[in-house]
């Protein structure tokens, strides 16, 4: 794997999202993440995953650089790629619990709401949340259909208009997050939840989580059928194409 690397414990695993410092989702990171979730769906001596990032980010989210260099062709299969890891995650059928070690914008963001559990480092430095508005990213609606999973429909309606990045103590209190803890305790505090878990029957563990999550992924499975305005297609208009090149300045910077 380049950008994961994978710890593995005695009944669980822990993957380390490891591309630099702060994460930037690009295809080989969503590919490596799709083909590990699909393995340990299957791998029996797996009852649980734990995704983690490095100490002060969780993920910045999708890799603005690489963005910048699609053409008509490699968008496509940037758009489907992270949709492909996206419904993994959603998918995948054993406990997932999200170890946010820092700043978590944007995708970073996606992959944690795509888990069951979100523990946080504790810290006003460090944001979550869908900000993709004022970075001139299109949000599509099976998206909006994850985060109102877990913030409700209304609040994560205004929040995904408002391109809100929380606070963890206001992630907190919305429910973006469960919990929250000092940077070095994320891990183990993910560790021992994952190990809480696994207390229980494991097979009715799992047909809890699939029952429940069942009205969430046949939504998401239709919404993602029937945009009205896809990602891909906004993508290449003249106004979203100079806030990512702002962007791009302003990390380069």
């Amino acid at each position: 794997m380049e950008t994961i690397q994978v710890h593995r414990k005695e009944a669980y695993v822990i993957l380390e999202l490891a591309r630099y410092k702060t994460n930037p989702i690009n295809v080989a990171m969503m590919k490596e993440i799709s083909q590990l979730m699909a393995d340990l769906a299957t791998d029996s001596s797996v009852k649980g995953v734990i995704i983690s990032g490095q100490p002060g980010f969780f993920s910045v989210g999708l890799d603005v650089k690489e963005l910048l260099t699609l053409n008509t062709e490699t968008a496509k299969v940037f758009f489907r790629e992270f949709n492909k890891m996206v419904f993994g995650l959603v998918q995948f059928p054993k406990p997932l619990i999200a170890a946010i070690t820092g700043h978590a914008p944007a995708g970073g963001c996606v992959i944690a709401i795509c888990c069951d559990f979100r523990i946080m480092a504790e810290g006003d430095v460090f944001r979550i949340g869908l900000n993709e508005v004022p970075v001139g990213v299109m949000v599509p609606p099976h998206i909006l259909e994850l985060y109102g999973f877990w913030l409700g429909k209304g609040r994560a309606y205004q929040f995904l208009l408002e391109g809100k990045l929380h606070t963890t103590t206001e992630a907190l209190n919305c429910g973006l997050v469960d919990k929250i803890v000092d940077l070095d305790r994320v891990l183990p505090a993910a560790e021992q939840k994952m190990q809480q878990l696994l207390t229980s029957d494991f097979d009715t563990l799992m047909g809890v989580k699939m029952n429940l999550r069942h009205p969430l992924i046949i939504q998401m499975i239709a919404l993602a059928k029937d945009t009205p305005i896809g990602t891909e297609q906004h993508f290449w208009q003249e106004s979203s194409q100079k806030r990512l090149k702002m962007l791009a300045d302003k990390i380069g910077k």
